[in-house]
């Protein structure tokens, strides 16, 4: 027995000349990465918010397409949508619209394997049956971006904007309501085969001459505190000018 503290007798570490080894798999060294998604025929699809689709042919979409903020819809010079109900559901705002526009558009979403930067006309969403209703969506270089097939359709459109297409509006004889549209860069504004009805508030028309404001059918065409720049053709529309420039 003592009266001082006993400690344990000290060990020194001591060390091997051994290799470590981590068990590993070695990755296959051929892969890629999808940044974009091939739209095909379906029933109540959903255009995912921040995400990138290719449309490369004929589309055919039933029940309701959800349209969410940030979705980005690209198509090929031969890609169009047909809606064969015309239900849409924007989950989209102001500052998160959907875009639809060309494959060769590298300006938004994911570049298109391809793609040659310069971007050409695609051919458009078609209406088959049913009255769409659009909000927070910008068409970019569509040829007939928005067609309403059958005669009693009826469009509605809010904080829709039209860059640079040819016919931004093609209406089969039915009617479209317009508020807060801008229209640019564009051809022929408006286009039906026959007479159709079109009410337009605070919307802007810039440029469409020498090709007109509005195509072969006899539309009517109300204008209420709107801007027409760049316009003197008005073809064979009946314009109702209500505090209008």
């Amino acid at each position: 027995a003592t009266e001082k503290r006993q400690l344990p007798t000290k060990r020194v570490a001591q060390t091997k000349n051994e290799k470590f080894r981590v068990a590993s798999v070695s990755p296959d060294q051929n892969g890629y990465l999808i940044d974009y998604s091939i739209v095909n025929d379906s029933a109540d699809f959903t255009f995912q918010g921040d995400t990138t689709y290719l449309v490369s042919g004929d589309v055919y979409l039933s029940g309701t397409t959800t349209l969410e903020g940030g979705s980005v819809i690209k198509s090929s010079e031969s890609g169009s949508i047909y809606s064969e109900d015309g239900l849409f559901d924007c989950k989209t705002d102001s500052y998160r619209p959907a875009v639809f526009t060309s494959a060769n558009d590298d300006s938004v979403g994911e570049i298109i394997s391809g793609s040659t930067g310069i971007p050409d006309y695609w051919v458009g969403v078609a209406i088959v049956s049913g009255n769409p209703i659009l909000s927070n969506v910008r068409f970019s270089y569509g040829a007939w971006p928005l067609s309403l097939w059958d005669s009693g359709s009826s469009a509605e459109l809010t904080d829709v904007q039209y860059v640079n297409c040819a016919i931004p509006i093609n209406i089969g004889g039915g009617s479209a309501t317009l508020r807060n549209v801008l229209m640019t860069g564009s051809l022929v504004p408006l286009r039906g085969d026959f007479s159709y009805t079109v009410s337009a508030e605070n919307v802007t028309i810039v440029g469409a001459d020498p090709f007109g404001m509005t195509g072969p059918g006899y539309p009517t065409v109300s204008f209420t505190n709107s801007i027409v720049v760049a316009v003197t053709n008005f073809g064979t529309a009946t314009i109702i000018n209500n505090n209008s420039l």
